[in-house]
Parts: C-alpha cells; sequence; structure tokens
C-alpha cells in the first residue's frame, strides 16, 4: 500500500514539473512573439517617418504638420498617452 502511494507522489510530481516546464515554454514563445510583434511597430513606425521626410513642405504643411514634429506625429499614440 505504501509502494502505491510513494509511486503516485512521484508520478504526481513528474505532472508537476512537466507542467511547469510547459508553462515557462509557452512564456518564452509568448515574449517573443510579442518583441517581434514591437520590431515590426517600430519598423512601420521608421517607414513612416522616412515617408514624411520624402515629402515637401508644401506636402507636409497640407497635412497640418510641420518637419520638426513628424516624430511627435508617428508617435502620438505612445508618446501622449
Amino acid at each position: 500500500m505504501a509502494l502505491t502511494s510513494t509511486s503516485a507522489t512521484h508520478s504526481s510530481s513528474f505532472f508537476t514539473v512537466l507542467s511547469g516546464v510547459g508553462t515557462g515554454i509557452l512564456n518564452v514563445l509568448g515574449r517573443i512573439a510579442e518583441s517581434s510583434a514591437m520590431a515590426r511597430s517600430a519598423e512601420a513606425r521608421g517607414l513612416q517617418i522616412d515617408a514624411l521626410n520624402a515629402k515637401s513642405d508644401a506636402e507636409l504643411a497640407a497635412m497640418h504638420l510641420r518637419r520638426d514634429d513628424i516624430a511627435a506625429y508617428v508617435f502620438r499614440d505612445i508618446m501622449y498617452v
């Protein structure tokens, strides 16, 4: 009887450890996905800044933008929250 109880305890702790490892792996994969999304967002913002900098002052004025305000415009959703 004690042998069965000990065996069940070892089995139970094994699955607990295995579950913890699985959770850790999922957390790491989630962080990788989040970092990848942040990198894509940063790249997109950089491309938007480049595109706006390529416009003439007249084109920017038509958008109600000054060249000095391009970065603030591109990052407006996170700068002024």
